[in-house]
């Protein structure tokens, strides 16, 4: 979230030098990441090391830290990995909170700094990595798996109807109405595919791997020493690979991503269902966020220009038309 939730910070400060053997911990919030349910902060300590850390308002899905920190056992080195408590413990209470600590790493997001070609090859071998990485079952178990059963429709369904039968209530309502409806036609075009998309999806063969779901240059972090971070694992999933290959050019033969990757079919189908997905989801989540009275003004805001950039030439809108486009054109199912 963009703004602090309610806490003490002294007994914050107290809780992370008793369980995470933090001296002196001096503690910074970050107003960082799309979260409704987290909160974010740099803790520094009087020997000079850095942490993350971040709070939930109800206590995250096992696999969001069980995933990264098997995957660092596997050798996975580019995951980042939260840390042991002094009970050897990753998750721990606070209030009505849940804690997770992980190394502050010093870099930018490869949103703000393009990645060299020979990052983005170290990126295609980590994501293979991942993709292939051979888990234990019992940390897989929990993992969600891939319905293909369109699960934003609901909301935006909701927020669709609000817009249409309500008066409105306040200036930001009056923009995303305007904006809304600037563009229905687009939105009730792209639910109609999300629906035929998923349908076709479900019945293919596709197999599955360990997915991040949400591995976007924001939750890629590049070091001064040129490494990268994959961070954020809040949403892993068990589905085909192209829920994470969404994120990376499908130009196979110019990006150095694939040299890292491996040669990989990408099935135009499964492509377009994901990029109509993400669409959904993001107007589902900021529509929501948006209509919502008891949301803060800093949301709110935030969530209104996220929303308008989706309609952005070459944005994510756009591109999930063209992969409709390319799936009609070599599958007939849909």
């Amino acid at each position: 979230m963009l703004e602090q939730p309610q806490i003490d910070h002294l007994n914050f400060s107290r809780l992370l030098e008793a369980r995470f053997s933090i001296p002196h911990p001096v503690i910074t919030f970050l107003p960082l990441g799309n979260s409704a349910f987290s909160w974010v902060y740099r803790v520094e300590s009087a020997n000079g090391k850095a942490y993350f850390a971040k709070l939930f308002n109800k206590a995250p899905p096992e696999c969001c830290w069980k995933i990264p920190y098997a995957l660092n056992l596997l050798g996975v080195a580019s995951v980042v990995s939260p840390l042991m408590s002094d009970t050897n413990q990753v998750i721990v209470s606070f209030n009505n909170f849940t804690l997770l600590v992980y190394p502050f790493i010093d870099g930018a997001s490869a949103r703000t700094i393009a990645m060299t070609p020979s990052q983005r090859e170290l990126f295609g071998k980590t994501l293979r990595d991942i993709h292939i990485a051979a888990l234990p079952q019992e940390t897989l178990a929990p993992v969600p798996r891939e319905l293909f059963n369109c699960p934003f429709t609901e909301t935006v369904t909701n927020v669709d109807s609000q817009i249409c039968s309500q008066a409105a209530s306040s200036s930001f309502f009056r923009e995303l109405s305007a904006l809304w409806k600037a563009h229905r036609k687009e939105i009730v075009t792209l639910m109609e595919a999300y629906t035929a998309l998923g349908l076709a999806a479900s019945k293919l063969k596709s197999p599955f791997v360990l997915c991040h779901s949400d591995i976007h240059t924001d939750n890629i972090l590049l070091d001064s020493t040129g490494l990268l971070h994959i961070i954020d694992w809040d949403s892993p999933i068990c589905a085909p690979k192209e829920r994470d290959l969404m994120f990376v050019s499908t130009e196979t033969s110019t990006d150095p991503f694939f040299r890292g990757y491996g040669p990989v079919p990408v099935d135009p189908l499964i492509m377009a269902y994901y990029r109509v997905d993400w669409v959904v989801q993001e107007l589902a989540d900021y529509g929501s966020r948006i209509l919502d009275d008891s949301t803060s003004v800093i949301t709110r805001e935030q969530s209104q220009k996220e929303i308008e950039e989706l309609f952005f030439p070459g944005k994510v809108v756009e591109q999930a038309f063209e992969a409709i486009r390319i799936a009609r054109e070599q599958s007939a199912m849909i």
